[in-house]
């Protein structure tokens, strides 16, 4: 006789409790894993981002020791421009001392003068008539003195002053805005991160507008910065294929 085995539904209490101590035990045990797992990756992850804060600060630190601050490139922009706003209060005092300066004004004219004679004589008396003419030369001196507490242009002078103002400090603002737009450039390549040909000719460009606004500054400073110290050996040069 053949037995038939029993269904799940058909066994005991004790064999069911047992299913469902097993069922929580496996459940717990792939909770745990998948836990430590998140554990791992959030740990690689944390010490990823530590090693690259950690290069970050070295590159960075490595491009403050090769480049110009930006406050050396912002001093020689201002001095390349031309927009001195000393060059601007010197002319409004040379106006104001002007007024020491007097205006001098010269007529000349003629003056008709009539005179009268008269002669008498044995046989008749006569009176004459004559004109005299004289020459007057005559000099009016003015000294403008109000001018030197106001004078009329003190409004004009004013506005350009300001105007030279904003356009330093739209100077100030480009080149500060180059500057750290060169250094974002340089950090995603020293970090091992390719720039896009679009990136690196931007920062070609961004090279050229700021030698070009610091009147050569940049370049003169990376040439003394890339120069060999002196009495430091030299590379021989190597011949060319065609010897």
């Amino acid at each position: 006789m053949r037995r038939v085995p029993r269904s799940l539904g058909s066994r005991g209490p004790g064999t069911r409790a047992r299913l469902e101590r097993t069922l929580v035990v496996v459940v717990v045990a792939v909770v745990a894993i998948a836990a430590l797992g998140s554990g791992v990756r959030a740990q690689a992850q944390a010490a990823a981002a530590v090693a690259q804060r950690g290069d970050f600060a070295a590159v960075a630190r490595a491009l403050d020791a090769s480049e110009p601050p930006v406050r050396v490139l912002v001093v020689a922009a201002l001095e390349a421009s031309g927009l001195d706003l000393e060059g601007v209060d010197a002319s409004r005092r040379r106006a104001r001392h002007a007024a020491w300066l007097p205006v001098v004004r010269l007529r000349a004219r003629r003056v008709r003068g009539q005179g009268a004679s008269a002669q008498q004589s044995a046989t008749s008396d006569r009176t004459s008539l004559s004109a005299d003419y004289d020459d007057v030369l005559e000099a009016t001196v003015t000294l403008r003195l109000d001018r030197l507490v106001y004078g009329p242009d003190e409004v004009a002078w004013a506005r350009a002053r300001d105007a030279v103002i904003e356009r330093r400090r739209a100077l100030v603002r480009q080149v500060i805005a180059l500057y750290y737009e060169r250094r974002r450039l340089q950090l995603t390549r020293d970090l091992g991160h390719a720039l896009s040909i679009a990136d690196g000719t931007r920062l070609l460009e961004i090279e050229a507008l700021l030698d070009a606004l610091t009147d050569g500054e940049l370049g003169a400073w990376l040439r003394r910065r890339r120069a060999p110290a002196p009495g430091a050996p030299t590379s021989p040069a190597r011949p060319s294929a065609g010897r």
